[in-house]
């Protein structure tokens, strides 16, 4: 079983236009993650160990550029809060692994989006958000995810008496539903020292594998890595920045249909036992997401998770 908590910020350490609380400002979740025998006899992969399914929750804010006036202008970001639960499923073989992943949620004022921010300014002394009265509508929202990856060696040394490895792991990604439609592909690479038997780093958008039998290659100990990803998405919808698909009416700005990011970051995780402890930095940088956007985005994100083996 590995019990993962993810948290996401625009007011990490780099802030663009020493500006935060603009645009995608905050997501927490918490997932958690099993290896039933049933479903390695229904889908039957690799191996061992070569399935897992999980469950997953979590909480999505967006503000626009300027979160001190009542009423956001007509070519700034919406306020929008997400909340969603969801389940997945994943399955290794070859060197490939699937994920698929239905979430279903609501966006609007009965996820307290507006109750959650007020709370975290306060207590941080932040400046008090105004205009979450012109956040999107309550609206039931369903999403299916579908990704894929694969795991490629590209070299192999020894450093301070460890194994070293350089991986590469590109990815295509198809999401679907009222919340998001999109396609991209991405690839993330890495460098470190007893690299765990995955697919690379876990996300609050993107739950890492959990199909291996080994999450370390040389028993107990530290092991860990430093990794950049670069990805690129087409986007047909997105209701946080087009508005509630209800229109009644809604406030929405113009999608930019092709977007861009850049994640670099660490892992470092030990291993000891029946336990695993895993922890994961990274900063991620953003292309603009909507035409009138005027400032650059880009936000931290943290992974804290903790594995035990029955």
């Amino acid at each position: 079983m590995r019990l993962t908590l993810h948290w996401e910020n625009d007011g990490g350490w780099y802030k663009p236009n020493r500006d935060t609380d603009r645009h995608y400002t905050n997501g927490t979740g918490l997932s958690v993650s099993f290896q039933p025998g049933w479903l390695e006899r229904s889908l039957g992969g690799g191996g061992p160990q070569s399935t897992a399914a999980g469950l997953t929750v979590g909480q999505l804010l967006f503000t626009p550029d300027d979160i001190t006036v009542e009423n956001p202008g007509p070519d700034d970001h919406p306020y929008a809060s997400y909340f969603y639960v969801g389940g997945f499923v994943q399955r290794e073989q070859a060197g490939a692994l699937d994920h698929l992943q239905v979430d279903v949620g609501m966006i609007g004022p009965s996820t307290r989006g507006e109750q959650v921010q007020e709370w975290v300014h306060r207590v941080t002394g932040s400046p008090d958000p105004e205009g979450w009265d012109a956040q999107l509508g309550d609206e039931f929202t369903y999403q299916l995810t579908y990704r894929r990856r694969h795991r490629v060696e590209l070299a192999t040394f020894g450093a301070w008496g460890r194994d070293g490895a350089v991986q590469l792991i590109p990815s295509a990604e198809l999401r679907l539903g009222n919340v998001y439609r999109s396609a991209g592909l991405g690839v993330v690479g890495r460098v470190g020292f007893n690299l765990p038997d995955d697919y690379g780093p876990s996300m609050l958008r993107d739950i890492g594998s959990f199909t291996s039998p080994d999450f370390a290659t040389s028993g107990s100990g530290w092991w860990g890595y430093g990794f950049v990803g670069l990805s690129g998405r087409y986007n047909e919808w997105n209701t946080f920045i087009e508005g509630s698909n209800r229109r009644d009416p809604s406030p929405s700005v113009s999608l930019v249909p092709w977007t861009g990011e850049l994640q670099v970051g660490a892992v470092l995780g030990f291993r000891g036992g029946r336990h695993d402890f895993t922890g994961m930095y990274s900063q991620v940088f953003l292309t603009d997401t909507f035409r009138e956007q005027t400032t650059r985005d880009a936000h931290a994100s943290w992974t804290l998770s903790w594995t035990y083996r029955f």
